[in-house]
């Protein structure tokens, strides 16, 4: 009697027709055609970089002209300052270019190294830091105090300091998309000493003062110039920069709300500035676009449009910049017990020195009297 094939001999018969993917099985004319996948995996890709390189540009954009508009308020004292002509014409144009060059860069360099995930951007950021100290005082209304003295200093020590807090920076943005705790490696470190535990919490006082920058956007947007925070401005900014603090001193503990902060943070400062960007791009567009010179160009049927148009696009760069955050605990971990470890060491080092000066001052006065009883002697 001849054998009934089982029903795995029939599947593998049928293979040419009918295939199996894990526990789904589908006919090839269900499933997409090869080309057509690739081709929705380009648009995909192309729609990530756009994006990213948009969120690096803006940043950077907001960034250095924050910076160079502080450079030429103090070289006014020096009676170096450009025309207010050349700053409201056609200095913005060379900004926005070299800043989205810039950005063009750093993706490169991001993807030829894109195994280790470098994220460089970061570390540009950081060496324009001073930028967002600026801002800071002008929502304190401490703006007309910085001296030519006072600017180089924060230009050069706010980048150190911001290098320095963070172990030379630890990045905290990713190529990844990072929707849920599970997309994220949250280690744990029970075992952390309370000097750790400090290092982290300077760590965090860069992320507390986000809102501080998403503030400054907002009420020069809604008053057309820099004004200092309200009351409850203040209490917001406050109330937010502790939380931080807390949570970035307790983050060896639970690092999925630390986490949480990051992103919160990343969202509303690149969201902030990359619309500070935009705002100006639009400015001088419209500008050239009108021959209004140095007068705004805004009207109702611009703004109609870029009323909406401006914030949503300001909206999606933060929720790309939040939804993309990976902070490397591991890196900052190990960053830690080597700036412990390098402390400890250079206070042995020191305590050594003075102990050994200190004895040196204590023998030489007795080889001196030694010396004079011999020569009495004599």
């Amino acid at each position: 009697m001849r054998r009934q094939p089982t029903f795995i001999e029939l599947l593998q018969q049928t293979e040419p027709y009918v295939r199996q993917r894990g526990s789904v099985i589908t006919r090839p004319e269900q499933e997409p055609p090869r080309q057509w996948r690739k081709l929705l995996q380009n648009l995909v890709s192309a729609a990530h970089h756009s994006a990213d390189t948009l969120r690096i540009g803006t940043v950077n954009t907001t960034l250095l002209s924050r910076w160079l508009y502080e450079f030429f308020q103090v070289s006014q004292q020096l009676n170096a300052a450009p025309s207010s002509e050349i700053k409201m014409t056609w200095l913005g144009f060379p900004i926005t270019a070299s800043s989205f060059v810039i950005a063009v860069l750093l993706k490169i360099a991001n993807h030829l190294k894109k195994a280790q995930d470098p994220a460089y951007e970061d570390y540009f950021f950081a060496v324009l830091s001073s930028a967002l100290f600026y801002n800071l005082l002008d929502n304190f209304d401490q703006q007309e105090k910085i001296t030519v003295g006072s600017f180089i200093a924060t230009s050069l020590t706010v980048p150190v300091v911001s290098f320095i807090s963070s172990k030379l920076t630890i990045p905290d943005s990713t190529y990844r998309l990072t929707l849920g705790f599970s997309d994220v490696n949250f280690p744990h470190y029970p075992d952390a000493t309370r000097s750790e535990k400090m290092l982290n919490l300077l760590l965090g006082f860069s992320y507390g003062a986000a809102p501080n920058t998403l503030l400054w956007v907002i009420n020069r947007e809604l008053n057309g110039e820099t004004v200092p925070l309200h009351d409850w401005q203040y209490a917001i900014t406050a109330a937010y920069f502790l939380i931080t603090s807390i949570a970035s001193y307790k983050m060896t503990d639970c690092p999925e709300f630390f986490h949480v902060l990051v992103a919160l943070s990343k969202a509303m400062r690149d969201g902030a500035l990359s619309y500070s960007a935009l705002s100006g791009i639009a400015f001088y567009a419209l500008m050239y676009q009108y021959d209004c010179k140095d007068q705004p160009c805004w009207n109702e049927v611009v703004n109609q449009h870029l009323s909406f148009l401006l914030p949503g696009i300001a909206a999606g760069v933060a929720l790309y910049s939040g939804a993309h955050t990976h902070f490397r605990y591991d890196k900052n971990h190990e960053s830690n017990l080597h700036l412990i470890d390098l402390c400890t060491q250079v206070k042995t080092k020191l305590s050594s020195c003075l102990t050994s000066l200190f004895c040196r001052t204590n023998t030489v006065p007795e080889d001196n009297e030694l010396e004079n009883a011999l020569m009495l002697q004599l």
